[in-house]
């Protein structure tokens, strides 16, 4: 086999030496091209339904099974290289080629020991394997040849230059009440004027607000023209707006403080539900039965699509309601005990109830779980004898914490799309830990931050979507916005790169997010002026140390994912999010699947 460049090998303490200097030349090189994998396949008896699609089916059928295998990965497996070399000399001089090629390959040439390099140049291309000695340089006495055995471990190849890139660590955001995160970055969404009280993701993903803001579209009700970045009003509804629901028909509900207070939207029109409730509910949900319930002072009532049917005093002000799939339906609000079940004749306290130690909390969020789990925002910090701190999460026994809590009053909950929670409210710290702004995400083990400051501090009280794909809205409006800092790398290597972050500060760091693998390192760290944070993701032995305390590995937040932050081929968006005295460079190493990448 031809190569068109030259191979050399590089000694531990990086001398390199050609093949041609070392009076040998190559025949072949097999295992030098692109690397071997290992399917990572699980075989047995799978539920009927679970197979490469990721979907499962209802539970009427998962006890039908079938034997077959599920292709869970692709593991890269060690690289085996057999170097052929012809020796350009007598035989008698073997047995120093011999001492030479292992001389050059012996990983204790240097402290601590580490391996040889095999290097491969065309032009001016460069590629390194790391390799240690594996056997051969066995003599063929009929052909005269020498066999050279390397084992890599770690099977890319690798581009021994390094690139680097500074990526900022914040950038403001605009907007005045409503922002929407997308791609791993932050937007403001348009100016609407005046206050608003919640917002509404509609089936088409048409995003609607209402409160008490006037602007030039319309008043107290908008949705918002992605093409224009304006908000446009939907008819004349003629009031502040409290509430808004979707009905199952594609039907939108407002509560407004008009004769009646609620009001249905046909298309061209606000028209009234018969007489209304008795009160101005200050919120409205959609049970799975397709009725509609409102929540406000001192009452719960529901509409069945004829007429509105009180469902009795709940002996305080209703801020949340959530009717589950079964029809049972639970009350949020400044009430004793919190959050009340309705029976169907009366409501009594869910559970032990939540409550404040000293005295009666506030329940301002409801949201029912991808496990059917409840969760619960507000302000308390019991039930019963537990301890609490603002969320808590319903069992079907008793109420449980969801890790430390959060500090201050929760006011909305939603789901994050990966099986977590989100809260926000008047949010400072979670876990203990402070937080950048006023919105946190549980994971399932540890609360985390968002990556969003608002300036001054006030309460998010509308939160819509999941994950990437949240939008958030407060009462009023701010002075500044600041937001984690998207930065887009190319990269041009074949295979995947870990890179080396050095932060260095004065300042908090937050955030080190792959947006485009939704994989993301956070840390609970402050920087002194001129420490250095070290974060090396590079295998096997991946590394967190300060310049100034050593190893530390425990600023990183449980549920941050060092294995799996790497940069792909192509395009990888970026967001950091620290305080703007801190610096961060990102370095790294391109990486091939072959030599035949050159």
């Amino acid at each position: 086999m031809q190569y068109n460049g030259t191979f050399a090998l590089v000694t531990p303490d990086g001398s390199a030496t050609s093949l041609s200097d070392l009076g040998v030349a190559l025949e072949s090189a097999p295992g030098s091209g692109v690397a071997g994998v290992e399917p990572e396949v699980w075989t047995g008896l799978v539920p009927y339904g679970y197979g490469s699609n990721g979907v499962g089916t209802s539970a009427a059928v998962t006890t039908s099974v079938l034997a077959r295998s599920l292709w869970l990965g692709t593991m890269v497996a060690p690289r085996r290289l057999r170097l052929r070399l012809w020796p350009r000399m007598r035989s008698a001089g073997w047995s120093l080629l011999r001492s030479a090629l292992l001389a050059l390959l012996n990983p204790e040439m240097v402290t601590p020991a580490r391996p040889a390099y095999l290097r491969y140049t065309l032009g001016e291309r460069v590629r390194e394997l790391a390799v240690v000695y594996a056997g051969g340089l066995s003599i063929d006495e009929n052909e005269g040849q020498l066999t050279l055995e390397l084992l890599a471990l770690e099977p890319f190849w690798v581009d021994p230059a390094e690139e680097s890139l500074t990526l900022a660590v914040q950038q403001p955001v605009s907007g005045e009440r409503v922002w929407q995160r997308n791609g791993g970055g932050w937007a403001g969404l348009g100016t609407l004027g005046g206050e608003v009280e919640t917002l509404l993701l509609g089936a088409d993903g048409t995003l609607y607000a209402g409160g008490s803001f006037i602007n030039d579209t319309g008043a107290y009700l908008a949705r918002y023209d992605a093409g224009s970045g304006l908000w446009q009003g939907v008819g004349e509804i003629g009031a502040p707006v409290q509430a808004l629901a979707l009905g199952a028909d594609g039907r939108l509900y407002a509560s407004a403080l008009t004769s009646g207070f609620v009001r249905v939207w046909d298309g061209i029109s606000w028209n009234g539900l018969a007489d209304g409730p008795e009160f101005w509910p200050e919120v409205l949900t959609v049970g799975p039965d397709g009725a509609l319930y409102a929540g406000g002072e001192n009452a719960v009532a529901m509409w069945d699509g004829s007429a509105w049917q009180g469902l009795g005093s709940v002996g305080g002000r209703v801020h949340a309601l959530l009717v589950q799939s079964d029809g049972t339906v639970l009350a949020g609000g400044d009430m004793s005990g919190g959050v009340l079940e309705w029976d169907g004749i009366s409501w009594s306290t869910l559970g032990a109830g939540l409550s404040l130690s000293s005295g009666d909390g506030v329940v301002r969020a409801l949201l029912a779980g991808p496990l059917g789990e409840v969760s619960a925002g507000g302000r308390f910090d019991r039930s019963g004898e537990r301890v609490l701190s603002h969320v808590a999460v319903w069992n079907g026994v008793h109420w449980r914490a969801a890790g430390a809590g959060v500090g201050d009053e929760v006011w909305v909950l939603a789901n994050d799309g990966a099986g977590g929670l989100l809260a926000a409210g008047l949010l400072t710290s979670a876990d203990g830990v402070s937080l950048p702004g006023p919105v946190a995400r549980w994971n399932g083990s540890v609360w985390l931050p968002l990556d969003l400051t608002l300036t001054p501090a006030a309460p998010v009280v509308a939160l819509v979507g999941t994950g990437d794909q949240m939008v958030l809205g407060r009462g009023s409006g701010v002075s500044g916005a600041t937001a984690a800092a998207l930065t887009t790398v190319t990269y041009t290597g074949s295979a995947a790169a870990w890179p080396v972050f050095e932060l260095v500060g004065p300042g908090a760091v937050w955030q080190l997010l792959h947006a485009s693998l939704g994989v993301g390192i956070w840390l609970d760290v402050t920087l002194l002026a001129g420490e250095t944070l070290t974060i090396d993701l590079r295998p096997p032995m991946r590394r967190v140390e300060s310049s100034f305390r050593g190893n530390l590995l425990s600023a990183v937040r449980a549920g941050s994912r060092l294995g799996d932050w790497r940069l792909r081929p192509g395009s990888n968006r970026i967001a950091v999010f620290a305080q703007s005295g801190v610096t961060v460079q990102m370095r790294w190493q391109r990486s091939f699947w072959g030599v035949d990448d050159v």
